[in-house]
């Protein structure tokens, strides 16, 4: 299977591939894309990978394709993959951050990196955020559209209104938090975030941010509020 597309394994689902064009070159040989090629796929991934992993792995596969036909008929005229079934997974059991955890994990992790602790207290999933959706003056910020194609007008806790005055503006970088090295965003806050778990003991529960989003949602749940 794998000789149809040289590479591909390595190069897109283990996240080696990272270019445009790149992607354009792999999405243009989808015409030898068959459905049971992904059943390969799933198969020969399942045998070193558990199968909440291998699920990930092709539903960015799905994703490649559905950008690729919402893109341009004449790149791939059929989703070959609709309805496309994932590996059975058992259910485990969240345990969510209380209030005064969460209050402790941004503070530990705000003493190492002041940027990322902001990050993590104020929503934990807007590294892209930019400063013109902000207002801190109605305690409202703007998430542009996300996984649901929806933009969201989020509320801001006066604790949040606190770290988000923390932060260093820089002229010509619009993003809330800058890295000043390279005059950009933070792309990769996952390190700053793994040294105060284990400080914490935490990291047998902690599995990244996601344990922040979990948190907020469940604090919006309990307030009756819907981002």
């Amino acid at each position: 299977m794998w000789g149809l597309w040289p590479g591909f394994r390595q190069q897109w689902c283990f996240g080696r591939v990272r270019q445009l064009d790149q992607l354009f070159l792999v999405i243009s040989k989808s015409e030898q894309f068959r459905r049971s090629h992904a059943y390969d796929f799933q198969k020969e991934l399942r045998e070193e990978l558990k199968a909440a992993t291998v699920n990930n792995y092709v539903a960015v596969l799905k994703n490649m394709f559905t950008f690729a036909v919402d893109l341009d008929k004449d790149i791939i005229d059929a989703h070959p993959l609709v309805h496309f079934r994932k590996l059975p997974t058992d259910e485990r059991a969240l345990r969510i951050m209380e209030p005064h955890e969460e209050r402790q994990l941004v503070q530990s992790i705000f003493d190492r990196n002041p940027v990322i602790g902001a990050y993590a207290g104020i929503l934990g999933e807007t590294g892209l955020l930019k400063w013109h959706f902000v207002n801190l003056d109605s305690g409202l910020l703007t998430a542009e559209a996300s996984k649901n194609r929806k933009v969201r007008h989020i509320p801001l806790s006066d604790f949040a209104i606190e770290l988000f005055k923390t932060l260093l503006r820089i002229s010509g970088v619009p993003y809330c938090f800058p890295r000043p090295e390279t005059m950009d965003r933070w792309k990769d806050s996952d390190g700053p975030l793994e040294d105060p778990v284990e400080g914490l003991g935490w990291e047998n529960w902690i599995r990244g941010w996601h344990d922040f989003r979990h948190y907020r949602a469940t604090q919006w749940i309990m307030t009756a509020w819907t981002p």
